[in-house]
């Protein structure tokens, strides 16, 4: 499909779509569909592919709702992953791209007053990525590719490779974990096939090389009568969304569908003032059961 739908995130409802024609006009009544989509929150950017064809939208200053079409990108080859950057730290605004052989950056410029994308860099020869997650601190690049076992850490900047991870199972999915405000740090969490969740530390003293630091088997979650059951993948629960939910609910002792016992409540505070790192696994029978790592 040619459209996509902005939903406001609480309730679900439809606020507006987009039309992938508006920036490509010969699209309109074609069969292709936006494969993958990018949201820069800072830039207020939606970015999406349909094929080789990149579009980029732009939240109207003057009007809250209204979207116009920022720019476009053609590329010689199609894309299979995307990743952007508002170019607030320490590279320029820049938008990554998966391309077969591996990720290419560009850059926007503005030439006569139109805008134009300029190719930065583009890595060395490698599987062409199906993800790819920048660091919190905007100098890092994971990217993963279908059934391969490694994931490859890449320099946001300059596109040189900084390091490979191994595993035993084929990766599907990989995230940086959200730091505290104003604290740079490289956490790395990874999924494999096999639904279990890895986590990488840096060293000591080499603050973005990752090792290995804890695994979080699947069935870790579950009691051995329950071993067989198969439920999701091992997820992070995303810290500053999970902080405000469990704030609001200590706030409002009075709605009752947030009623503790106190040592429900003490376990709460602890995971609001500590800011503990939760991971979730959702069962075959619609029930969630979370774990903490220190």
């Amino acid at each position: 499909m040619y459209l996509i739908a902005l939903v406001e995130a609480s309730s679900l409802n439809l606020v507006r779509t987009l039309a992938f024609w508006d920036a490509y006009p010969s699209s309109f009544g074609t069969d292709t569909f936006v494969q993958h989509i990018t949201v820069d929150t800072a830039r207020k950017w939606i970015v999406a592919v349909a094929g080789n064809r990149i579009a980029i939208w732009v939240l109207s200053s003057l009007e809250e709702t209204k979207w116009h079409v920022h720019s476009n990108i053609i590329t010689a080859q199609s894309v299979s992953a995307l990743e952007c950057y508002d170019g607030r730290y320490t590279i320029r605004r820049r938008l990554f791209v998966g391309v077969p052989g591996g990720v290419v950056a560009y850059s926007p410029q503005v030439v006569d007053e139109l805008i134009t994308w300029t190719l930065v860099w583009r890595t060395k020869k490698t599987s062409q990525p199906d993800q790819i997650s920048l660091s919190p601190s905007t100098t890092l690049l994971a990217t993963r590719s279908t059934s391969a076992l490694d994931v490859n850490i890449w320099s946001a900047s300059t596109g040189c490779i900084v390091q490979r991870l191994s595993h035993p199972r084929p990766v599907i999915n990989v995230a940086w974990r959200t730091p505290p405000s104003n604290k740079e740090e490289y956490i790395l969490y990874t999924t494999t096939s096999d639904s279990a969740l890895r986590i990488f530390l840096p060293v000591l003293d080499m603050p973005q090389h990752l090792q290995l630091h804890a695994t979080i088997d699947p069935y870790s979650f579950l009691p051995s009568s329950l071993a067989t059951n198969r439920g999701s993948p091992v997820m992070a629960l995303h810290r500053d969304l999970l902080r405000i939910a469990v704030g609001n609910a200590l706030r409002d002792p009075r709605d009752k569908r947030t009623s503790f016992t106190d040592s429900q409540r003490r376990r709460l505070t602890e995971v609001y003032e500590e800011g503990w790192d939760l991971f979730a696994r959702i069962l075959d029978d619609g029930s969630i059961v979370i774990q903490a790592v220190a």
